[in-house]
């Protein structure tokens, strides 16, 4: 949650190497490979009973996205001169979280703002299909 990862030293110390993977994948905010992980390793996980907390990880990796197309929009900001960089449009959204490797419709997109919203991740409300505002992340 506050982006601190273990240490190489860490895993080495600890038998916990069925993590190394994963804690890459959510270093580089690769969506879609933390998700197949996941999938793959399910049963590891809940053996292992951290299968839970390693969902509460998805949202953050969301936030991280929505971060890099906000720091994205006040560059452009400070570059176009764009009078509201804190308002991000959809097709924005869209196109960094298919650099991701995640593909979505607007629709599901907003469905996913608005649990973010709705789960304390990120402040602000959406303009239905056009854009997200953020009041702070």
């Amino acid at each position: 949650m506050f982006g601190i990862f273990p240490s190489v030293i860490l895993i080495q110390k600890y038998p916990i190497s069925y993590l190394e993977n994963l804690i890459e994948t959510v270093k580089l905010g690769y969506l879609q490979t933390f998700q197949q992980q996941i999938d793959t390793k399910q049963q590891l996980f809940i053996d292992k009973g951290i299968f839970l907390l390693l969902m509460h990880i998805e949202p953050l990796l969301l936030r991280k996205i929505i971060a890099k197309s906000m720091v994205f929009r006040t560059n452009q900001f400070k570059i176009k001169q764009i009078r509201k960089p804190n308002i991000i449009p959809i097709n924005l959204l869209k196109q960094f979280l298919k650099s991701s490797g995640y593909s979505t419709k607007n629709d599901e997109l907003e469905c996913i703002l608005a649990n973010l919203i709705w789960k304390g991740a990120i402040k602000g409300y959406i303009a239905h299909e056009k854009a997200l505002v953020i009041i702070q992340i």
